[in-house]
This record gives structure tokens, C-alpha cells and sequence, in this order.
């Protein structure tokens, strides 16, 4: 089963499937994912019982289409989203007061336009997932404060990704012990969302290749999630209340990507902004806790084993 961004086919042991996925961006995504499911229901039907997901090269993409993989490999009654939190700082802090005071939950920094891990509707006044946040070292090991883990709630995108519960599920389906995910670190957006929930809500093992000899690698990079191009960003500030200049409002035209508003100068570009961020665990060389162990071989090929207790907020 193939599409232009997605290729399925069977190794010569007679037991193995292997997915690969270049983007979760696909300009055709019906066409891809009917590829995908058709190619898992015939992998099934061969009797392939182990699944090789090849996220190798996959920057990520929509959204709603990493959570379609995520409910179609998981089956009912199981979540298909996060794990994700949000940065915490004083520019946050001020917009989130601002949504709160003016009773707006229809922007990234308005609580009610998140769930909780519960899948709980948060009220629009209720800070408390903001306030006062909790700590995290990641990536480049610097400490900021993030918020307890949310994603986004039904209101403002509705069923994203559910396409994937309500198809025929698979005869026999792949078991998280059978799966195993190969990426080479450059993961990203919602290739990292996709991949971290299947190793911290699944326990599905990755394997990362390349790399420096001695140095441990993880296996996604940078999170994204929620981007605003500068049209979204600059109408969101606005309806904040928060003081932009009228140049900011041309970007609201989408054919317009020339503005310049005197807070935000951005001559002949327009602006992403990057707000969630996905919740992972920066990787040791060898680390064992309640919440995660981690094997490396260091052939260039590091290889994850994940166990949880979920104890984060």
C-alpha cells in the first residue's frame, strides 16, 4: 500500500510490517490515509504481527492527522492526544489574564481552549494548570516553568483525529511490544507529538540512529504543536486587548505578508510563532527511575525502552 507520503510493505521474515511516513504534512491526507489503513489491514491479514514505524526524515505536520494514526493504532477508548504543556512566562502570564478578564476562550493562551489530561473541559477562569507551573529541564538543559499537561478540547476542534476510532479496526491489532519506532532525532512538530505518545503512553520501544559516539541522542527534536502564522497571531493579540499598532491589522488580509506594526516589525515576512510544546524526558545515557528506563548502544544506534507511572501533572 503506497501514497506519495507513505509506503507499507513486509520484510522476508514473514512476521514484520514496516511503515513509513515522511510527513504528517501530506497534500493528499485522505489519500494517505487510506494508504495507511489499507496497508496495516493487508499487513494483518498476511498474519504480520510486529510493526517497524520509519519516521526517518518526517518534520511533522497536521495535527489532527497525528492523532488519526494514534487512534487507529491504539482502538477505542483510548486517548489520542498528548502528551503536551505550554511555557510559562510573563508574556504569557499577561495574556492569560487578559483572556480570563475579558472571557475569551478562543486563543492559545485562554484556558478554556484546553482539556486536561482527563480529557476535562478547563473552565476560562481557572488558572490553575498556569499557576504556578511546574519545572523542567529539556533539550538545551535550561529550566523554565511549564504548565500541567493539556490539550487541545473539542469546542475549538472538533473530534480532531477521532476519523481514526470510528473505521473498521484492524483483525488483529499490532501490540505495543510489537512496535517499535525508528527515527534519526530530526522528528519533529507533530512527528514528535505522535511519537512521544506512543513511547510514554504505550511503552512502544524507538530506536534512533546517527549521532556522535558517546553523546545520547534523542529521539525527536523540536515539539511545535500549536503554530500561528502572523495573521492568527496578531487577530488573537487583538482580541486580547493588547495594544498593536493598525499595521498589525493588514495581516489579517491572508494575501497581505508584507506588514510591518510598529511593535512587531517584520518588513516583507510574515511570522510563526510556536506556543505548545510537547512533554518529553531528556534522555541519559543510562538512567532508570519510576517513570522511565533507558538502554543506549553506542554503534551509533540508541535504543529507548519506556516505562511509566504517569505521576506528572
Amino acid at each position: 500500500a503506497n501514497s506519495s507520503d507513505l509506503t507499507v510493505w513486509s520484510l522476508g521474515d514473514g512476521r514484520t510490517a514496516v511503515l513509513y511516513i515522511d510527513t504528517m504534512g501530506s497534500r493528499y491526507p485522505v489519500e494517505t490515509f487510506k494508504a495507511f489503513v489499507n496497508g496495516l489491514q493487508e499487513a494483518t491479514k498476511l498474519g504480520l504481527s510486529r510493526l517497524i514505524i520509519d519516521l526517518t526524515n518526517n518534520p511533522g505536520g497536521r495535527i489532527c492527522f497525528g492523532r488519526s494514526l494514534l487512534a487507529y493504532l491504539q482502538g477505542e477508548g483510548q486517548q489520542n492526544w498528548g502528551p503536551q504543556d505550554l511555557p510559562l512566562s510573563p508574556l504569557q502570564r499577561m495574556l492569560t489574564d487578559a483572556a480570563v478578564a475579558l472571557g475569551n476562550a478562543r486563543t492559545v493562551w485562554s484556558p478554556g481552549y484546553y482539556n486536561d489530561q482527563h480529557d476535562r473541559p478547563v473552565a476560562n477562569n481557572d488558572t490553575s494548570l498556569f499557576e504556578p507551573g511546574y519545572e523542567h529541564t529539556r533539550g538545551d538543559e535550561r529550566t523554565r516553568s511549564y504548565s500541567g499537561l493539556v490539550h487541545y478540547n473539542g469546542v475549538w476542534i472538533h473530534h480532531c483525529g477521532d476519523i481514526g476510532f470510528w473505521l473498521p479496526p484492524l483483525d488483529q491489532r499490532f501490540a505495543p511490544e510489537d512496535i517499535l519506532i525508528v527515527t534519526h532525532g530530526f522528528c519533529g512538530s507533530t512527528c514528535a507529538y505522535f511519537a512521544n505518545h506512543m513511547a510514554q503512553y504505550n511503552n512502544v520501544r524507538t530506536v534512533v540512529v546517527g549521532g556522535h559516539t558517546g553523546i545520547p541522542q534523542q529521539y525527536t527534536s523540536y515539539p511545535g504543536i500549536q503554530v500561528l502564522d502572523s495573521a492568527l497571531l496578531y487577530l488573537q493579540l487583538y482580541q486580547l486587548g493588547m495594544n498593536i499598532s493598525r499595521g498589525a491589522l493588514a495581516c489579517f488580509i491572508p494575501s497581505n505578508r508584507a506588514c510591518c506594526p510598529v511593535l512587531f516589525c517584520l518588513v516583507g515576512h510574515s511570522l510563526s510563532a510556536h506556543f505548545n510544546g510537547v512533554h518529553s524526558f531528556r534522555k541519559k545515557k543510562t538512567h532508570t527511575s519510576n517513570k522511565e528506563k533507558s538502554t543506549h548502544t553506542h554503534t551509533h544506534t540508541h535504543t529507548h525502552t519506556h516505562k511509566h507511572t504517569h505521576t506528572h501533572p
